[in-house]
């Protein structure tokens, strides 16, 4: 009777068989690993015939601000930027060429490809003077004249020194003249943008100007115009320097103009023996200060001052020609 092989003992494989399935588990795994690379290599494919076929990148200029409605493209910077043809819009901007010449139609957004029909070849009704405001400056007008206005020479494109001429100061002066604004821009005059075209003769004065400013310089002009007159110091092309002088009073004006006269009238001064000051008035001898009396007005005046004179900050370099 033949024996029946149990399943529940273990069966010996032979090292023949063990051989020949390792080398089935070695081919399967080949034949896997060649299957998914050629797979893989298919996919990449056609990835790349996709991408070629229906997602085209392109590279568009673009403003790198946004664009106010009516402004011309010359005046705005653009970069180049990469974009898939899918996301372009119709008829896109692909160049600047002769774009300088043209006009947005409309407002345009900063990075942003450009719609050929939002420009124009034609200018807009605009506004020039918004368009020379920068981003949080202020314009400004105010009233001015033949003075305030240096003739007519101060206008649209130039820059001026704003002053303020007080005529009733608190400081015990009758007047006073103070920079309230320095190297301010002059946007329009008497509703002209354009600059002067004339190299000799200068236009009718006009009788207001509007100015670019700062917020702070716009409310201290306008605060100014209340207080005193307004008027221009006129500067010349390119100049930025800082103003050297920035207030100067009628008290001043009158001390210097009376200090000035002395220096003239007076060729030395010296201290003699006794303790009293000598002055040398020009084409006249030694001349003692202090109680000394004399008809000459302007003599009496310098006897007067020159004590001052001689021991202030701003004494004039004394000569000693001969002891008094």
């Amino acid at each position: 009777m033949a024996k029946v092989r149990s399943f529940s003992q273990p069966t010996r494989i032979g090292q023949k068989e063990s051989r020949t399935l390792l080398i089935a588990i070695v081919f399967s795994l080949a034949s896997f690993i060649c299957a998914f690379m050629v797979g893989n290599g298919r996919n990449q494919e056609d990835g790349k015939h996709s991408a070629s076929s229906g997602k085209q990148h392109s590279k568009f200029p673009v403003p790198t601000r946004a664009v106010a409605k009516g402004e011309r493209l010359s005046g705005v910077p653009f970069v180049f930027q990469e974009f898939e043809e899918d996301f372009a819009p119709q008829e896109p901007l692909r160049d600047l060429q002769n774009a300088s010449d043209l006009y947005a139609a409309t407002s345009l957004s900063a990075y942003t490809p450009i719609v050929r029909r939002a420009l124009s070849e034609k200018p807009l009704d605009r506004n020039v003077v918004v368009e020379r405001i920068p981003e949080g400056m202020r314009a400004i007008t105010v009233k001015v004249d033949v003075e305030s206005a240096v003739e007519g020479w101060a206008r649209s494109g130039n820059s001026v020194d704003v002053i303020l001429i007080e005529s009733n100061p608190r400081e015990g002066s009758p007047f006073r003249s103070t920079i309230i604004a320095e190297n301010v821009t002059i946007l329009s005059a008497e509703s002209s943008a354009l600059p002067l075209d004339s190299d000799d003769r200068a236009p009718k004065a006009p009788s207001s100007v509007t100015l670019l400013t700062t917020q702070e310089d716009a409310l201290r002009i306008k605060t100014a115009s209340h207080i005193g007159r307004l008027t221009f110091a006129l500067r010349g092309n390119g100049d930025e320097l800082p103003a050297s002088s920035h207030t100067f009073n009628g008290k001043r004006l009158l001390a210097s103009s009376t200090s000035d006269a002395l220096r003239n009238n007076i060729e030395g001064y010296a201290r003699g023996p006794d303790g009293k000051t000598y002055v040398l008035r020009k084409h006249a001898a030694w001349i003692r200060t202090g109680g000394a009396l004399t008809h000459d007005r302007s003599l009496q005046e310098t006897l007067n001052h020159v004590e001052q004179i001689s021991q202030g900050p701003d004494s004039p370099s004394a000569t000693t020609r001969s002891e008094p």
